[in-house]
């Protein structure tokens, strides 16, 4: 799981970009000492809908996608 760990601790392949974090409704842009809290919900940008599950599976988080 990733709650607690800043961006820059996990290992998130080049072609993945985090791009927005909502945490209880306040949206931001996250830098990697950005720590991540349980409840988050991150908004990537990726080359391909496999990679989003991918991330999604390491990271323990739920997945929502906007597009395929």
């Amino acid at each position: 799981h990733v709650a607690g760990r800043q961006i820059l601790e996990i290992k998130i392949p080049d072609s993945i970009l985090v791009v927005l974090i909502d945490r209880r409704g306040r949206f931001f842009s996250p830098r990697g000492s950005t720590r991540l809290e349980l409840g988050d919900k991150l908004y990537i940008i990726a080359e391909n809908p496999k990679q989003v599950e991918e991330f999604a599976q390491y990271v323990s988080l739920p997945l929502e996608t906007a597009a395929k």
